[in-house]
């Protein structure tokens, strides 16, 4: 959902021209009061912002961007700035939080593969140490021996997505 913030009379064309072009629902706040209501009980992808507002209203807009969460904010002037490019700012907006979200989330996934790499790594050393060290029951030989092919299997499977 996109918020869209403004008190100006063209409001409602805008946040219906955004809605139109990016097929995302919005939802048109006329006070920054209401906006930080919503942005506490919703999730947003962008939360539009009528410069003009922020500026009638400025004591609330630090706690504003403090409530948006993982929602873009986009600043617009509608005084000046006519509706094609309010809705591509927006697209742009939104195309630069889609990028950044799949890059963060490669970046976590390839942590993700180093930290279970190292541990599967780990894993295998010992458990290839203790069936090599003797000592140990066949029962428990055998249950050792099954642990060490699975950590292999997945390993396998960890490299495989790499």
């Amino acid at each position: 959902m996109i918020l869209f913030l403004s008190s100006f009379s063209r409001g409602h064309d805008c946040a219906a021209a955004l809605e139109a072009a990016t097929r995302e629902k919005n939802l048109l706040e006329t006070s920054l009061r209401a906006a930080i209501a919503v942005l506490r009980q919703q999730e947003c992808t962008a939360v539009v912002i009528d410069e003009s507002l922020v500026e009638a209203q400025s004591g609330s807009s630090d706690l504003l961007l403090e409530n948006l969460d993982a929602a873009i904010p986009v600043f617009v002037n509608l005084a000046i700035r006519g509706l094609p490019r309010v809705v591509e700012e927006v697209r742009a907006a939104l195309q630069r939080r889609k990028r950044e979200h799949e890059a963060a989330r490669r970046r976590a996934e390839l942590e993700l593969h180093s930290e279970l790499g190292s541990d599967l790594t780990g894993l295998l050393l010992a458990a290839q140490v203790a069936l090599k060290s003797g000592g140990l029951s066949t029962e428990a030989h055998q249950r050792l021996n099954t642990v060490y092919e699975m950590a292999e299997r997945l390993k396998g499977r960890l490299v495989s997505r790499n």
